[in-house]
């Protein structure tokens, strides 16, 4: 018999280089498969309902009102107050989706203290940005590529905060993916200051423009339904230990 979450592990490994439910990668790889469909006379009438499913399904999650619902499904983290902030002296940024929402919070975290240190783990996408936003006089830029995913990252921050007094070092990654984060590090979670960061742009939740399909509300549909099956995945790993 297979493992409840094994199924999860193969479904991860295999859409995390094409990208999951909401993703052009995604609805490229489930289009073609139907177009090859259709072109056997009996897979005529099937393509066409799967194309039109398809199609149907991406309307769907492109409304701001489906990818809020389904980021709001995740557990959410509380940001922290002034005092937390007060203490902190060494600044992580995890690289990731949502990059215009993430250097939105440190930009605002970085007008509120100074710390010593600012790393940034994973893709270097956000480093020049970051090296805008500090004096390398007061705050000393570290950039860490080896931290591929988000599993590497949370086993990177747990060798950084060996070095330093508890709750002097902060936290900033994606409100969809602090949830995953938090599983991450659980049972002994290190004492860090987590700091969740918005959507590049947060899905309308009211009025008209909730019902209005975008790119925007796609893109956060896709983030959500991938860490829903991440943290599952998570849960059946640490069942397994």
């Amino acid at each position: 018999p297979i493992a409840p979450g094994a199924g999860v592990s193969v479904t991860l490994t295999l859409i995390k280089p094409i990208g999951g439910p909401g993703s052009a990668g995604f609805f490229v790889l489930v289009a073609g498969l139907l177009l090859l469909m259709g072109r056997h006379p009996r897979g005529r009438r099937p393509a066409r309902v799967g194309l039109s499913g398809l199609v149907l399904a991406y309307l769907v999650l492109a409304l701001p009102v489906v990818a809020s619902a389904l980021a709001g499904g995740l557990p959410a983290t509380a940001s922290p107050g002034p005092d937390a902030l007060g203490r902190v002296r060494v600044l992580i940024v995890f690289d990731g989706d949502n990059r215009a929402g993430r250097l939105r919070q440190t930009r605002e975290v970085l007008r509120a203290i100074t710390p010593s240190d600012l790393y940034l783990l994973g893709d270097p996408y956000l480093l020049e940005d970051l090296r805008a936003l500090v004096d390398p006089a007061t705050t000393t830029l570290h950039e860490d590529g080896s931290t591929w995913n988000t599993a590497a990252q949370v086993d990177r921050v747990r060798q950084l905060v060996d070095r330093w007094p508890p709750l002097t070092t902060a936290l900033i990654a994606s409100r969809v993916q602090m949830p995953r984060i938090v599983a991450l590090f659980t049972p002994s979670a290190p004492d860090v200051v987590l700091i969740p960061s918005p959507l590049d742009v947060e899905p309308a939740t009211t009025g008209p423009a909730a019902f209005v399909p975008s790119l925007a509300a796609l893109r956060a549909s896709r983030d959500a339904i991938y860490e829903h099956a991440a943290l599952r995945y998570t849960a059946w790993q640490q069942e397994r230990q």
